[in-house]
């Protein structure tokens, strides 16, 4: 019997704003925002707020969901599957974004829940005035960026933890290879040996965050099948305390709000609130794109022995 597998198509972008605020933290050099850069404008919520400290940086602690990133395909005639779609890394907002929690104006979130939230607006479905939340606030405890090499064997890649040799500490020059430059013929192939920096990631929606998108879908769709993410939007930002309209016992609320949200990487793949009912989760690899080739294909290029 062969082994079970778990099929789920998935489309990964990372971000030009994210790259823009990597080179900038490098660097130690101010950050800026470009116009139409942000979530916030996208929803128009603090969007011409920027951080009192022009050399504080944001960071990537918000998820934003939305439920366009996904065609059905037909795989062969009558069935078809959901396949996802890729954003460009200049996209700044997902393509159907939706809020991942919807209440009535007396039935606001507590303090301690809308701590885990962001992106606060009140906003009209179907006539009626909600309190909405476009964003959630990821727990980072416990992710570190770990280092990999990878070796690539007749097409196969095995990653391991790379851990600094003294060869890496006093490099030697290496020999040059014996290729020819000027036939352009000559394609590089994938097996070699390459290294990596990322954090792997895992962002759980719990049972709360499942009930309050299939009440989302209620409200905003009339039906609570209509729960779909296909975007998941991993943000930067900067909380800043802010004061808003509250209808329970106060007319006025002070809470933390993000500014300067940016998205800094897109995955687009197909999954449905209402057909789970304890969690749903995504896991990420958070860094470079493409790894480092360290030694590659090239025709009698020099070898590294590990």
């Amino acid at each position: 019997m062969s082994k079970a597998t778990e099929f789920r198509p998935t489309a990964v972008t990372n971000t030009l704003a994210g790259s823009h605020q990597d080179v900038a933290r490098r660097m130690g050099i101010p950050a800026t925002y470009p116009e139409r850069s942000t979530v916030n404008e996208h929803l128009d919520i603090l969007a011409g707020r920027r951080p009192e400290d022009p050399t504080s940086y944001t960071h990537m602690r918000y998820l934003v969901l939305g439920n366009k990133g996904h065609r059905p395909m037909e795989v062969v005639p009558g069935v078809s599957i959901e396949m996802p779609i890729a954003h460009k890394p200049t996209d700044a907002a997902p393509w159907g974004i939706i809020p991942m929690v919807v209440r009535e104006l007396d039935d606001d979130l507590t303090d301690e829940q809308r701590a885990k939230y962001a992106l606060r607006m009140v906003k009209e479905y179907h006539g009626t005035r909600y309190i909405c939340y476009f964003a959630k606030r990821i727990d980072l405890s416990g992710v570190k960026v770990m280092d990999y090499l990878i070796k690539v064997q007749n097409g196969v890649a095995n990653a391991d933890e790379y851990a600094y040799t003294e060869a890496d500490l006093r490099p030697p020059q290496p020999e040059l290879p014996d290729y020819n430059f000027d036939v352009v013929d000559q394609v590089l192939n994938s097996d070699g040996e390459y290294a990596k920096a990322s954090a792997t990631t895992l962002v759980t929606l719990d049972e709360f965050d499942l009930a309050e998108l299939i009440n989302m879908s209620r409200i905003v769709y009339r039906t609570p099948m209509a729960a779909v993410v296909s975007e998941g939007c991993f943000v930067s930002g900067q909380d800043v305390l802010t004061k808003g309209d509250s209808w329970m016992g106060t007319s006025e609320l002070f809470y933390d709000e993000v500014i300067c949200a940016q998205v800094n990487m897109f995955v687009s793949q197909y999954a449905n609130a209402a057909d789970h009912s304890k969690e749903m989760s995504l896991t990420v690899n958070v860094g470079q794109s493409t790894p480092y080739p360290l030694y590659t294909g090239i025709p009698n290029a020099a070898s590294l022995n590990r």
